[in-house]
């Protein structure tokens, strides 16, 4: 009997073993291109055959098939007749064989086999080192290594070398049927490992490719699967999770809300849904989880599947629409406007509480019903027929109705219809808005009559002012020899105004110049003005002389004004044959006197207290004024200079003599009408707030 040789790690020759003559590179190449075929790292051997059929033999007897159908077995004996004749018998029964006679050779060739006969007792190597070897190289660790000796054939030596890492262990002689049992038992037990690594490799492709938080958990507690996502959403790798217990990766309380959910699943025996929430470094977030008991063959759970979505975003997205709802439904309810909605069909489907109020009907009461079970019929055919028109041009319907309410009294209310469309844009229905303008209306309809009658009483008082200057004698307005020009205007705040101008023939054939103005502006202010210019017209019938009849005007108007009303007023006496002018002014603005060059020659301010202020009041002259030929006289009211611009300068008195001065050289209505022009260019359009009235006196050559 040969003696054992020391364990030893050894190098062999790799000599041809197969009875084709095959080499080891070629079986190779060719396992390597079916297990690419077949996928997941190695071949699919639920579809092989252990043997091939009997007719599938050729002319000798020898199987007749391809070598992608059979398995690959590495036979390592260092006995030559030995190994040839069980290679042979491999080789019948539907095997491809590569031998080899040392533990060296055993090595390389089982990279290309898909098992290992290998026989303990070896020329280089001891066969249970040789085992050792394989099940420590990746490459070849899933390949069964059977082990055959006809000298370890004790029990003891048997089972030593299972230990080692054999998977199955034969002792010679063997019989054939029960070598080739063993080979086929040891592939079966292999291609069943494959099978199930590759249904967990897809399995977990799977799960690692889903876009939903994935685990696993034993009765325990303690996970025994996460998914890809689960690894990112947390930040933990799986191989740092697997075995441990939520309060070892999560915080106490959330821990403790997934393990209570788990033994609601456990004691239900069914799936359940929960909403989770886990802290994320951007906050919480809240999932959607169904989880779902795992049960083992006795149908009794051993783990705990949950499946879990983020649903943040579409919490966030609830939680905004029920805050716009609530914001919608407050701004409905506290409008002071009816809202309805209706269906196609005319159906109310929605209305305000202010709706229900007018009608009279709780709202359970107006949804799913129409306009006929609430209006008269002519008049729910009106809102049945607007509804359609809004409905057929899908355009907005807007109109003022007029409607008896339930005292008899006549109301308006303003109504507006419009399509009602979902969020795709289909037309579902109406909504409509209306509200009461009842007062409004009535307060439109006040005021157009008001403004009406303004505009009457402004023609009228238009028609008070001097439309052109009387004819006296050696005043030839107008004429080759001339004398004067004298042009006035007034433009009032509103409708009518409290300013006034007027030329009156005095007895002794002078021109009386007046101009006026009524504390406040408006009607009230009109009134008197009116009131003023009929007393001072009468009054010049029989005086010429201005102080008098300054007097007798504010006798005649002091019992009508009260309060703080009050008039100031100039009245001038022109003399066309001595060229003088004389005045008396009540409170009123200062005049200016201008001559040829456009320079003040002297100013005219009051000489009196308002008319209205003191029933025994006097007004006296100023001193006569000489007039010469290029002169120019000045009368305005205090709306002139006292106009401001948006940033509340006033027009002021140099821009006034301004004016005059750079358009002397203009016809006298000419100069009044650019200086009101210029004065509201300065105000640049801001509303005018007084009365603006101004007389201006142009002296010529004469004759």
């Amino acid at each position: 009997m040969r003696s054992k040789p020391q364990v030893r790690f050894g190098e062999g020759r790799l000599e041809k073993g197969c009875a084709n003559s095959t080499s080891l590179a070629a079986y190779s190449t060719k396992k390597r291109e079916r297990e690419a075929r077949q996928g997941y790292g190695g071949p699919a051997r639920s579809s092989r055959q252990a043997s091939p059929s009997r007719d599938a033999t050729g002319p000798g007897g020898e199987p007749n098939v391809t070598e992608d159908q059979f398995p690959t077995i590495a036979f390592i004996d260092d006995e030559p007749r030995v190994r040839a004749a069980l290679s042979d018998a491999l080789r019948r029964h539907g095997f491809q064989v590569l031998e080899g006679g040392s533990g060296a050779e055993a090595l390389q060739l089982a990279r290309a086999a898909d098992l290992v006969i290998l026989d303990v007792f070896l020329p280089d190597q001891c066969g249970l080192e040789v085992c050792r070897l394989l099940k420590e190289d990746p490459t070849t660790r899933s390949v069964p290594v059977l082990h055959l000796s006809g000298q370890y054939i004790s029990s003891e030596e048997r089972a030593h070398g299972l230990d080692s890492g054999a998977d199955g262990y034969l002792v010679k002689p063997v019989a054939m049927c029960e070598l080739i049992a063993q080979v086929r038992a040891l592939l079966r037990l292999r291609y069943a490992e494959e099978a199930r690594h590759i249904s967990e490799t897809r399995l977990q492709d799977i799960l690692d490719h889903a876009p939903a938080v994935v685990h696993v958990k034993d009765v325990e507690g303690r996970y025994l699967l996460v998914n890809r996502r689960w690894e990112e959403r947390f930040h933990r790798k799986r191989e740092d999770v697997v075995g441990r217990r939520p309060h070892e990766v999560f915080p106490h309380e959330q821990a403790e809300v997934f393990l209570t959910n788990d033994r609601k699943v456990l004691e239900a025996g069914e799936a359940l849904i929960f909403e989770e929430v886990a802290q994320h470094d951007d906050g919480p977030h809240t999932y959607l989880s169904s989880k779902f008991p795992l049960p083992n063959g006795s149908a009794v759970p051993y783990a705990v599947g949950g499946i879990s979505t983020d649903i943040t975003e579409r919490k966030r997205a609830e939680e905004a629409l029920r805050d716009s709802e609530a914001l919608y439904h407050s701004l409905v309810e506290t409008l002071p406007v009816c809202i309805i909605r209706k269906d196609l069909q005319g159906r109310f489907t929605f209305a305000s509480q202010s709706f229900c109020a007018d009608l009279g009907r709780p709202l359970d009461q107006v949804i799913g019903r129409t306009d006929c079970d609430f209006y008269p019929p002519e008049l729910a055919e009106k809102y049945q027929c607007d509804d359609r028109r809004v409905i057929e041009t899908g355009g907005i319907l807007e109109a003022v109705e007029e409607h008896l309410a339930t005292d008899g009294s006549k109301r308006y209310v303003k109504v507006l219809k419009a399509p009602l469309r979902d969020a795709r844009g289909q037309m579902i229905g109406v909504q409509g808005l209306f509200w009461d303008i009842t007062e409004r209306r009535q307060v439109e309809e006040e005021l157009a009559r008001t403004t009406a009658e303004f505009r009457i009483a402004r023609r009228i008082q238009q028609r008070l002012f001097p439309k052109h200057t009387p004819r006296l004698p050696g005043l030839d307005i107008g004429s080759a020899t001339y004398g004067f020009d004298i042009g006035g205007a007034s433009y009032p705040a509103e409708a009518i105004g409290g300013d006034y101008y007027d030329y009156v023939g005095l007895p002794d054939g002078s021109l009386g110049i007046a101009i006026g103005d009524v504390s406040g502006h408006g009607l009230g202010p009109a009134l008197l003005m009116a009131e003023a210019r009929a007393f001072l017209r009468a009054c010049a019938q029989g005086e010429s002389d201005v102080s008098a009849i300054l007097a007798r005007v504010n006798r005649l108007l002091i019992q009508d004004l009260e309060g703080d009303n009050f008039i100031t007023m100039l009245l001038a006496r022109l003399a066309p044959d001595e060229r003088t002018l004389v005045y008396a002014s009540a409170g009123h603005a200062t005049g200016y006197l201008f001559d040829a060059a456009g320079k003040v020659k002297a100013a005219l301010p009051s000489t009196a207290v308002p008319l209205g202020i003191e029933a025994d009041s006097d007004f006296p002259l100023g001193e006569v004024v000489s007039l010469a030929p290029g002169d120019i006289v000045l009368f305005l009211t205090d709306g002139v200079v006292e106009a401001r611009d948006p940033t509340g300068n006033a027009f002021g008195t140099k821009r006034t003599l301004d004016v005059v001065r750079v358009y002397r050289d203009c016809q006298a209505q000419q100069i009044v009408d650019n200086l009101y022009y210029a004065v509201r260019a300065f105000s640049r359009n801001e509303p005018q707030v007084d009365d603006i009235t101004a007389t201006v006196i142009k002296v010529g050559a004469g004759t």
